[in-house]
């Protein structure tokens, strides 16, 4: 079944006991009923105060999320049940101030939407815990700044949220709706990779040019991998192996081996490239530049690449099914619906206002 309209009705519940009590009751239902049963994808439009809802499976517009506030960062927890949404609200634009050692190409010009950001120092931020079956918010969670990006971790408890001007991640308890630990991590830390079994977090730090490994037994950085310039997106391969790092800085992606650390091969994208992504077999990668308006698929098993030109400003992507990608632009409000191996673009979904930032997806089941 696809996805429904979901909106948000109603006021929130607050407290720990309504976000306990309500993941309660979505695990008493069935399997397969309900809204998260088809395959869905989420696209925030950060200023423009809502969340785009598409229903994966028809690649068309589904409803909207609305009265979010300034949404930047969003993962969806394994179930598809709840949807976690990095917000601060209160700021007409992009709410991270560029740190001094971070290049323009790995933060202000990617990420500016208009308006005043203000100090990221000073400002606290949020994320919401968005129940999808009830089209409600459970719980608003006081973060330590800007959540710019967000991860879900496989137990589907916890999720991890970078915030760029503290130099911290934060460990969310969904369940509980609560910051359970804050880890410094590198300068200005990006975006947030968890691998398969939990065990590992993976933070891009834009500030230093390092990706810090981060061991989630003991939450601690166990090493800072050494990087191309601004590094942002992450993609990690199934079984962890392979992590590949945007260089937005040096117009290219890093393949890194998890064992040793080291980068293994880069490969060649455009100007300032941004999203990056596996396909769901994990024998492609798609990478996106904004200021070359192009778009890159690289064939891991043999390094043949192929680029294609889609304009404006592609910028983020997620890959949907098989043979199929979302695809973002910096400068449109629209979702291009990307066919991974010809690079061909199969629809265009026009949404709401504003520009699509950290796309979730859920597969269906």
């Amino acid at each position: 079944m696809g996805a429904r309209l979901i909106v948000t009705s109603g006021p929130a519940l607050h407290g720990t006991a309504a976000v306990i009590l309500a993941m309660t009751a979505l695990a008493a239902e069935p399997p397969g009923t309900g809204d998260a049963a088809g395959a869905v994808a989420y696209v925030p439009f950060s200023t423009a105060g809502r969340i785009a809802v598409i229903d994966a499976a028809r690649d068309t517009l589904a409803g909207t999320i609305d009265g979010v506030g300034n949404v930047h960062a969003l993962a969806v927890t394994p179930d598809g049940r709840l949807l976690l949404a990095g917000t601060l609200d209160g700021h007409g634009g992009d709410p991270r101030e560029r740190p001094a050692k971070m290049p323009r190409a790995g933060h202000g010009g990617p990420h500016r939407d208009g308006g005043t950001a203000p100090s990221g120092a000073a400002a606290a931020g949020h994320v919401l815990i968005i129940d999808t079956r009830r089209r409600r918010v459970l719980r608003r969670v006081t973060v330590p700044g800007m959540a710019h990006h967000i991860a879900m971790l496989p137990d589907g408890r916890h999720a991890v949220a970078a915030h760029t001007a503290q130099g911290t991640i934060s460990v969310i308890d969904v369940a509980q709706g609560r910051v359970t630990r804050t880890v410094t991590a590198g300068s200005a830390p990006n975006y947030v990779v968890a691998s398969g079994d939990g065990r590992r977090v993976y933070v891009s730090n834009a500030g230093d040019d390092t990706v810090s490994e981060i061991d989630t037994a003991r939450w601690r950085v166990l090493r800072n991998l050494p990087v191309g310039k601004a590094p942002e997106h992450l993609a990690l391969s199934a079984d962890g192996s392979r992590l590949y790092v945007t260089e937005a800085g040096a117009g290219t992606v890093a393949e890194l081996d998890t064992a040793s650390g080291r980068v293994l091969r880069r490969f060649t994208v455009g100007r300032v490239p941004h999203g990056v992504a596996l396909t769901a077999d994990g024998g492609r990668l798609i990478a996106t530049a904004r200021d070359s308006d192009q778009v890159v698929a690289v064939d891991l098993a043999t390094g043949e690449r192929r680029e294609a030109r889609i304009a404006p400003a592609p910028f983020h992507v997620a890959a949907v099914g098989a043979g199929k990608a979302y695809m973002t632009s910096r400068r449109a409000s629209v979702v291009w619906v990307l066919d991974t191996g010809s690079l061909k673009v199969l629809r265009e979904i026009r949404l709401p206002r504003g520009v699509g930032h950290q796309i979730a997806v859920f597969p269906g089941g």
